[in-house]
């Protein structure tokens, strides 16, 4: 199982850009399907200390996908971590306060470590299949909100969301599940980022 888990990263990655290609342009949107919608900027949320990424609105803007490069520098992580992020964001419904949108947002996403440092890809024949589990793929869960504050049409940047999210990655799910003394605060990290749109 574990020689396929970057087959499945792949899949997962041609599948969310074959859906933004179908369903990401529309009448009113002329730009090709690979043109980025928006531009995301991310501070923490286990994909990184800093993630940056093109995003795409697709499914009438009730889904975001991003494709994020994560970067971790070895003064905070101990060794330098690089990692390519497929992140999907669910907007199941947006409410209007004056003139911003507040949207509360819900969803996951599938980090892919490029480096071999703090983790392994595939493990040398030495070992027995099975004995080890590659950990250079995560699953992370969210939960959170964002406001969109839209600008003007003729400007470049017509809009801008600020958002905020907790949630945990696959593996703190594991200690909390196995062990009575790690409580579910303690598995929880905060993300804040911000969406430029175009």
């Amino acid at each position: 199982m574990k020689k396929y888990q970057l087959l499945l990263f792949c899949v997962l990655f041609v599948l969310n850009v074959n859906i933004a290609h179908s369903e990401g342009s529309s009448a009113v949107n002329d730009r090709a399907w690979y043109i980025p919608d928006y531009a995301k900027i991310q501070f923490a949320g286990n994909i990184g200390f800093l993630s940056i990424g093109p995003g795409y609105e697709i499914f009438d803007n009730i889904m975001q996908l991003d494709i994020m490069y994560g970067y971790v520098p070895h003064f905070i992580g101990g060794t330098t971590i690089h990692s390519l992020v497929l992140k999907n964001t669910f907007l199941p419904y947006s409410f209007k306060i004056s003139n911003i949108v507040v949207t509360p947002i819900i969803g996951f996403t599938v980090n892919f470590d490029l480096g071999r440092h703090n983790s392994e890809h595939v493990f040398s024949k030495k070992y027995p299949d099975g004995y080890y589990k590659t950990n250079s793929v995560h699953f992370t869960g969210y939960a959170g909100c964002k406001v969109f504050y839209g600008l003007s049409d003729k400007s470049f940047i017509k809009g801008l969301d600020f958002y905020a999210e907790v949630g945990a990655v696959d593996v703190s799910y594991k200690y909390y599940l196995s062990s009575d003394e790690v409580k579910f605060i303690d598995i929880l990290s905060m993300a804040m980022g911000m969406n430029f749109y175009f």
